[in-house]
């Protein structure tokens, strides 16, 4: 999922529109046909705007930029994969503190363990309808639960 389809999927989350979202974050004129520009993609945001659409929208910044240098980062990148794909991930995993897939993800440090953890909690959850998805997405927009 690129930065303009992120960006889309929260704003529309918040229920704003782009005109709204423009102005919240200081864009005077044409608000709404900038954002649309960002959102498909014809125009990328700085990193300035993106922060500003981030505040917005109250988001962590990371959210829209995804960045893959640490395994928070990655666990980051399988949990909005698995979002986007329809939660295409088996739980094949007996621990609540791992999930086991094709590919298992070792537990043995603590804080991978308590991240993948939380995960499998609140994608459990969704998956078996105890909470709505836009609850499970308000989730993953303020995912990790706890700084690192």
């Amino acid at each position: 999922m690129n930065i303009g389809d992120k960006i889309k999927l929260v704003r529309r989350h918040r229920g704003l529109t782009q005109q709204q979202l423009g102005t919240q974050i200081g864009i005077e004129k044409g608000a709404a046909n900038r954002m649309a520009q960002y959102e498909i993609g014809y125009r990328t945001p700085k990193a300035s705007v993106v922060k500003s659409i981030a505040n917005a929208l109250n988001v962590r910044e990371e959210t829209f930029l995804m960045p893959n240098d640490t395994v928070v980062d990655f666990i980051r990148t399988l949990i909005w994969y698995d979002w986007e794909h329809g939660s295409p991930f088996q739980d094949l995993s007996e621990s609540p503190e791992c999930f086991s897939f094709r590919l298992r993800l070792s537990c043995s440090h603590p804080a991978v363990k308590a991240l993948l953890s939380d995960w499998r909690i609140h994608r459990l959850a969704f998956v078996n309808g105890q909470i709505e998805a836009a609850e499970y997405l308000e989730w993953m927009l303020q995912w990790p639960p706890f700084p690192l």
